[in-house]
């Protein structure tokens, strides 16, 4: 996870992970993925 711009995950991740975190949820149901898409793009290009 040291090498990687963003984590998205099903599952809390540890706060010793010092990474933007986004949930996999919305991406599994479907539900607010347009939010998790317009939060993805943004945390890519910073």
């Amino acid at each position: 996870y040291r090498d990687v711009d963003v984590i998205i995950s099903m599952t809390h991740l540890p706060p010793k992970i010092n990474k933007p975190k986004i949930s996999g949820v919305p991406f599994i149901t479907g539900n607010k993925i347009e939010d998790a898409k317009k939060e993805l793009l943004r945390l890519l290009k910073n």
